[in-house]
């Protein structure tokens, strides 16, 4: 079980290498009137410089790509730290989701000019996915699977080294909400009478503190009038 462990720890960690990898190759290609372009994934994240009809244009950067780009070296950093932290297995876990959920709306958005900032060109005749962009999905997505197995099977690994005093994540997830419903069942709720009675103490008490900081306001700012010789105040 430790070498399956192992196993799914590298897998994972290299679907995350290759996600990582990706975003340097092309994304998005740009048609203009003055010629075409592609951008890379990191392009799109951190801007680049592009020569069109032999003038240099500065492309801003997407603060989603950013996100996206950020996101999977996080995974990436999480999946290598997971084969020394044992809590990183989560974080690479909740990182490989993000990235794989931050990729899927880039890739379904209705149009590719929602998320690529195209305003320092003055035309643009057509904006559209790239060859690359699909593979960077999919290896995210399995980056995020692998990551799912990776815990489960290195979570089940440690229950059998304990011999029985340690539960498998699934089992306490499940105790912790049949925990939850129990103690939901004790709680005593207020009565309705105590309820509003409650509430129109909080609105008086509200309307107690609010006329006083008015009042206080007006007080000071008509003494600092005074002390500044400014009428109106």
């Amino acid at each position: 079980m430790k070498a399956a462990s192992m196993f799914f720890k590298i897998l994972n960690c290299v679907a995350a290498i290759v996600t990582l990898t990706l975003f340097f190759f092309s994304f998005v290609s740009v048609v203009t009137p003055d010629g075409a372009f592609t951008l890379t994934g990191f392009q799109l994240a951190f801007g680049s410089e592009q020569t069109l009809n032999g003038e240099q244009i500065s492309l801003w950067k997407s603060a989603w790509y950013m996100f996206a780009f950020i996101l999977s070296a996080l995974s990436l950093l999480f999946s290598a730290l997971s084969f020394k932290i044992r809590g990183a297995r989560y974080a690479s876990l909740v990182a490989s989701l993000a990235t794989a959920i931050n990729l899927t709306v880039l890739f379904c958005a209705g149009s590719v000019t929602q998320f690529v900032d195209t305003r320092p060109l003055e035309t643009v005749t057509s904006v559209s996915k790239e060859l690359f962009f699909l593979p960077a999905l999919l290896v995210a997505v399995g980056a995020f699977v692998l990551s799912v197995i990776s815990l489960l099977v290195s979570d089940y690994a440690e229950v059998l080294e304990s011999n029985g005093a340690k539960l498998p994540i699934l089992r306490r997830i499940l105790n912790f909400f049949k925990d939850y419903k129990s103690e939901i069942t004790k709680i005593v709720w207020p009565s309705r009478k105590t309820v509003i009675r409650n509430t129109v103490v909080v609105l008086i008490m509200c309307a107690v503190v609010g006329i006083y900081i008015w009042l206080l306001d007006l007080g000071l700012a008509k003494l600092l009038g005074l002390i500044l010789g400014i009428e109106g105040m």
